[in-house]
């Protein structure tokens, strides 16, 4: 099902925060534009999206059910639609 343009909502909720902020936005332009491989730019931009959410400095624990919670939530969104968003920027 598409949102808003997106693959899914989850897509389009991570894509609206990464752009809202001017750090998050630099953090996700400078994942999308490195010289690495999709792979590694997806698994980049995930690893910055579950520290964003639970990182060391989370009121939440990374461990246990909103961790959980979070992760499944991750592997809906589709890091190369916004990888390619961001490249489709320029």
């Amino acid at each position: 099902m598409s949102y808003n343009g997106w693959v899914n909502r989850t897509t389009w909720i991570a894509y609206a925060w990464l752009t809202n902020d001017e750090t998050m936005y630099q953090e996700l332009r400078d994942i999308a534009l490195s010289e690495r491989l999709d792979w590694q730019k997806t698994r980049d931009l995930r690893r910055y999206i579950f520290e964003f959410t639970l990182g060391e400095n989370s009121p939440i624990s990374s461990a246990g059910l909103v961790a959980d919670l979070v992760n499944d939530a991750l592997s809906e969104i589709d890091y190369v639609a916004i990888i390619e968003a961001v490249n489709s920027e320029l």
